[in-house]
């Protein structure tokens, strides 16, 4: 198969092409595949496995909060403002350096996003490169612990990733993961399962947490719910690597059966 696709596009494409489904390619993110009837199409990982109304309401982190909120799973505290309200914004923003800063709306990948946002100056240059992505603009707590991100495909979390982080610089080793499932407390996974389920009609789902030990239940909060999750960083897991095409397609396969 032509290998200059979109690689989490391609992932899903060789999957299903390993399972014996022919497959039309539109560009190098979208294909078409016929899957025991069902007439099935990804856009790199969005598909019909999501909702439209699921997935917007994913993408609007405003509202992910609100109904993360309604449904009991810890957000961090934070507030959204118009550019009319750079002032109010500023002031809620200085009670509680250092914040994140970020807009409501963004194509993924920390577009307009801005962390540790800790002085005035500091926030007027987040806050402008938020408003270039969207009219309005979050600021949150920083919440403090270690990411990762926890796939559900299905409404049942199959894989969790923890971002690789330099010892000497506290920063993120680009492209490097660690698959820790196993070692990861089932509170976590119940949680990221719930706020998944808070989601009518989300079926595959990436969610960025953030918690202090992911092998003891304790405090979290989830900061991001993307609807067109990558799926690339759990094949290449520098522990143990996780097939999270396949886990998508049991599901393609699961709902074909049921209809």
């Amino acid at each position: 198969m032509p290998t200059e696709h979109d690689p989490h596009t391609q992932l899903i494409a060789d999957e299903l092409h390993r399972r014996g489904y022919r497959l039309k390619w539109w560009n190098r993110w979208c294909f078409t595949a016929d899957v025991r009837g069902e007439n099935v199409t990804f856009w790199s990982t969005r598909s019909g496995l999501n909702t439209q109304i699921a997935a917007q309401l994913a993408r609007r982190k405003d509202m992910t909060d609100k109904v993360l909120r309604a449904a009991g799973v810890r957000v961090p505290e934070g507030g959204v403002f118009r550019r009319v309200q750079r002032k109010q914004a500023l002031g809620f923003a200085s009670r509680r350096w250092p914040v994140v800063v970020k807009p409501v709306a963004s194509r993924g990948k920390a577009q307009g996003a801005t962390l540790g946002v800790d002085s005035p100056e500091m926030f007027h240059e987040a806050f402008d490169k938020a408003l270039k992505v969207s009219p309005y603009v979050m600021v949150q707590d920083t919440v403090q612990g270690e990411e990762a991100r926890f796939l559900v495909v299905g409404g049942r979390c199959v894989s969790v990733l923890r971002k690789r982080m330099d010892p000497k610089t506290g920063k993120q080793v680009p492209g490097v993961y660690d698959e820790i499932t196993a070692e990861t407390h089932p509170y976590y996974k119940h949680e990221a399962e719930r706020a998944v389920e808070a989601f009518p009609g989300l079926g595959l789902a990436g969610l960025d947490i953030i918690a202090p030990d992911w092998s003891t239940e304790g405090p979290y909060a989830v900061i991001e719910v993307n609807a067109a999750p990558g799926v690339k960083g759990h094949h290449i897991a520098q522990t143990v690597p996780f097939d999270a095409a396949a886990a998508i397609v049991d599901e393609l396969e699961a709902r074909a059966v049921k209809d």
